[in-house]
């Protein structure tokens, strides 16, 4: 079982798991409540930080709380133990971006320090941003951005695996679960509407 499953099946009622506030330097957050002694994750979780646009979203948390629990083994036996599910997460948002402008960022994500090649895949500035068609402003204005109001899978995955003690191994069998955007728009009997075309809407208005 993934260890992010048992630590959070670990609260047997209903619970706040998190709250979220936004933020405007996640950057200085994290260094000031680091030197307040709070312990907080290893990194801010999605893209570095930049001299240009901030994009998409950024995350990060002080690493949750150790609860006391009693665990039952597979023999029976009922000995002490922690799990780690409550936490205060923080976040900063960015601009929302195009399929191109996601290409682009998904190829700098890859590169062993991202930060570093940031420059040769997004330029540094909003009005350049927008001419390229890299991110969505509201009627094509730069000093309008839209607000990307999602979540980066691998980012959330990682503020959660940050409060483990150790990693999850991962099985090597091939994954045949089968989840995907039409599972799921079954399982809860509503369309799931397509993200980039819910923002691009939003750029055909003009600016109010």
């Amino acid at each position: 079982m993934s260890a992010v499953a048992a630590d959070i099946a670990g609260v047997g009622s209903t619970h706040i798991n998190h709250l979220t506030p936004r933020v405007l330097d996640i950057d200085d957050l994290y260094r000031r409540m680091t030197e307040r002694g709070i312990t907080m994750i290893d990194t801010i979780q999605g893209p570095p930080r930049t001299d240009g646009p901030d994009v998409l979203l950024r995350q990060t948390s002080f690493r949750a709380l150790a609860e006391p629990r009693m665990f039952r083994d597979e023999d029976g036996t009922v000995t002490p133990g922690i799990l780690r599910v409550r936490f205060g997460e923080v976040e900063a948002r960015g601009v929302a971006l195009t399929p191109r402008g996601r290409e682009r960022y998904e190829a700098a994500m890859a590169a062993a320090d991202p930060a570093a090649v940031w420059a040769t895949h997004f330029p540094s500035t909003d009005a350049e941003m927008a001419a390229q068609g890299l991110a969505y402003y509201r009627g094509g204005d730069p000093s309008a951005p839209i607000v990307y109001e999602d979540f980066l899978p691998a980012s959330a995955a990682g503020i959660f695996r940050s409060n483990l003690d150790r990693d999850s191994q991962t099985g090597d069998g091939p994954d045949d679960a089968g989840y995907n955007v039409d599972w799921l728009a079954g399982a809860i009997g509503r369309h799931i509407h397509d993200p980039y075309a819910l923002y691009d809407a939003l750029a055909q208005e003009e600016r109010r």
